[in-house]
């Protein structure tokens, strides 16, 4: 391309660019300077994440505990959800001494 074809070229683009930035503030849309800005402060703290969840727990096995023998329960040693041992003592049953028959 020969200096009279640079030199158009650069005009047409020239010519395009002020008729695009005509065009864009006839058109009525705000620019960035006349847009309305929220300012905040920026404060630094820790993030706390929380989840809350609904369901049903279901136990991974389930026993069920019978005594060799009717009473009344006197003391009771555990409690609902404690782990125990083999061999503990859970509670002491009052015997009825008479029983209807």
């Amino acid at each position: 391309m020969n200096k009279t074809s640079w030199i158009l070229t650069f005009i047409i683009v020239a010519g395009a660019v002020m008729g695009w930035m005509y065009y864009s503030r006839s058109t009525g849309q705000p620019s960035a300077e006349t847009t309305p800005h929220n300012l905040v402060e920026v404060v630094r703290t820790s993030l706390q994440t929380k989840v809350s969840e609904t369901g049903t727990i279901m136990p991974s096995q389930t026993i069920e505990i019978k005594s060799q023998f009717s009473g009344e329960v006197a003391q009771l040693f555990v409690t609902a959800g404690q782990e125990v041992q083999k061999d503990q003592v859970l509670a002491i049953i009052r015997q009825e001494s008479s029983q209807a028959r």
